[in-house]
């Protein structure tokens, strides 16, 4: 009789949420809702070896490129099915966003539903809608005064640049 291994429970933390601090702003800013779609992340950032093939005259050769965590770029995606997101998160990401870092200060991300671990990161495009012509259109009309979510799809894209030591920041939030 065949015995298979009994596997634990794939999301073992207990923390749903992800958190953003700005150095320079000095600010922390809680993830109200969690992105549906993170691509090249799970517990730990998902980068692969580059191979380049070159053709030469007798054959191909191919170089291998081993990388590194600083090579990995981080998406995040609140698709607009229904909801995307709601405006005010999207106009704190954009602030973040749009803000310069002080010489020594870093943006750090700490998503807390999948590990322990914190990442300084440089947040490359955040874009509502269309990248280059952004649609941060609530839901509802003026009239209704009713501006609390996005109805397009929101895109955060940034590059992981390194791990950050966590005891450190635990200590900063419990502060806060």
């Amino acid at each position: 009789m065949l015995s298979f291994p009994c596997y634990t429970v794939y999301n073992y933390l207990p923390k749903q949420f992800r958190l953003l601090w700005h150095q320079t702003l000095d600010e922390v800013l809680r993830y109200p809702e969690l992105p549906k779609e993170c691509l090249n992340f799970d517990f730990y950032p998902v980068f692969t070896p580059l191979v380049a093939s070159q053709r030469t005259l007798g054959s191909n050769v191919d170089t291998r490129f081993e990388r590194v965590i600083s090579d990995c770029i981080v998406t995040e995606t609140w698709p607009a099915d229904d909801l995307s997101m709601r405006t005010g998160f999207y106009y704190a990401l954009m602030r973040f966003f749009t803000e310069p870092l002080a010489e020594g200060d870093k943006l750090v991300w700490f998503p807390k539903d999948k590990t322990d671990k914190a990442f300084c990161i440089n947040v490359l495009k955040l874009s509502c809608g269309d990248s280059t012509n952004q649609s941060v259109n609530p839901v509802h009309s003026r009239p209704k005064r009713d501006y609390r979510w996005l109805k397009s799809e929101v895109r955060m894209e940034f590059r992981i640049l390194k791990l950050v030591d966590t005891p450190e920041l635990v200590a900063y939030l419990q502060g806060v």
